[in-house]
């Protein structure tokens, strides 16, 4: 099977891509740029490189005037037997830069594979559990066909694409998986906890016995395979979510895959908005995106953060085969792998 990766490069295509090359299948991944193809899967895809099955095309999901960046997105869209579409910010320096990538790019993915893959299997578009919007208690999942009340605008703009897949794309095989928070090798966003339970101490916003439901990047992988292969996953969203931890938990987890103890303190609304705005200020200064803008930390700093992996256990067969300390164990090695603890 031929299949198309966006976004193969970031941190869950460089856990999905070896997964799918692992077995047999012909990858094509969609790159901007060619200097930076290193950063794709690393060197568990030499392989595939080295044998042919792997092939990358130049191109952006962000152009819409004609050129090489369009002329490369039709070619990647080119005979396809199925897509994952990884690819889009999480990150942006204003709310337009999320609406051009994140909808805007998803529909003209769509338009070139109307043209070039008129097979097409599978269209799995990776969105984000943030669409439902915080939970209102400790007992409120997220479901589905429940609210959709972003916060924040990087998840309006994933409601707005998949507003869009379902009102105009009816003719495209797509499935859209709603993950929770993903962590696990590749991750940067995950060091600071690591780092400072290396210190000894586990931080927290908010109320430190908030929860959270979280997904392991190997078993969202999983969850992508299912998706590409099961007829009940056509025209169908699905939650991904494998555990619900509160903070306190998230860094007793850090600390046992460290083999340390550590004494969790809750940072102060005050001390944690000042934190904010000193990061976007130096977000202006910088013209990088802010780490902790104003919209991550009302998203932090609400308590409940829950979502229900029943449809995806019930209709594609789904398990969590990862448990916590294991995933946490990994993410651990390949910190340290890399030099970065």
């Amino acid at each position: 099977m031929l299949v198309g990766i966006t976004g193969a490069g970031g941190f869950i295509g460089g856990r999905l891509a070896p997964a799918l090359a692992a077995r047999g299948d012909r990858l094509r991944c969609l790159v901007r740029s060619r200097a930076r193809t290193g950063e794709l899967g690393g060197e568990e895809l030499s392989a595939a490189l080295g044998d042919g099955r792997l092939e990358l095309v130049e191109g952006d999901l962000r152009a819409r005037e004609e050129g090489p960046a369009r002329r490369g997105l039709e070619t990647f869209a080119e005979g396809l037997d199925a897509v994952v579409h990884l690819a889009g910010l999480t990150r942006a320096r204003n709310p337009l830069e999320f609406w051009r990538v994140n909808a805007g790019g998803t529909k003209r993915l769509a338009e070139a594979l109307r043209k070039g893959s008129p097979r097409l299997g599978r269209l799995v578009v990776l969105s984000t559990f943030g669409v439902h919007g915080p939970s209102s208690g400790p007992g409120d999942f997220a479901v589905e066909e429940g609210p959709r009340r972003p916060l924040d605008p990087y998840a309006r703009s994933k409601l707005a694409m998949e507003a869009w897949l379902e009102g105009g794309a009816g003719d495209l095989p797509w499935t859209l998986l709603r993950p929770v928070p993903v962590y696990g090798p590749g991750d940067r966003d995950f060091l600071e906890l690591f780092r400072w339970a290396s210190r000894g101490l586990g931080l927290g916003f908010g109320r430190g016995e908030s929860l959270v439901s979280m997904t392991f990047v190997d078993n969202l992988v999983d969850a992508i395979l299912l998706a590409l292969e099961r007829p009940e996953a056509l025209h169908e969203a699905f939650l991904v979510a494998d555990v619900h931890l509160s903070h306190r938990g998230i860094a007793a987890l850090a600390a046992g895959a460290l083999g340390r103890s550590t004494t969790f303190v809750e940072l102060p609304p005050a001390l944690a908005s000042l934190a904010s705005l000193a990061d976007e200020l130096a977000s202006g200064l910088s013209g990088r995106p802010a780490l902790l803008s104003r919209h991550k930390l009302r998203e932090l700093s609400w308590p409940w953060w829950l979502a229900s992996s029943d449809k995806a256990r019930s209709l594609l067969g789904w398990e969590p085969r990862v448990p916590p300390a294991e995933a946490f164990a990994a993410t651990l090695l390949w910190y340290e792998a890399r030099g970065l603890l």
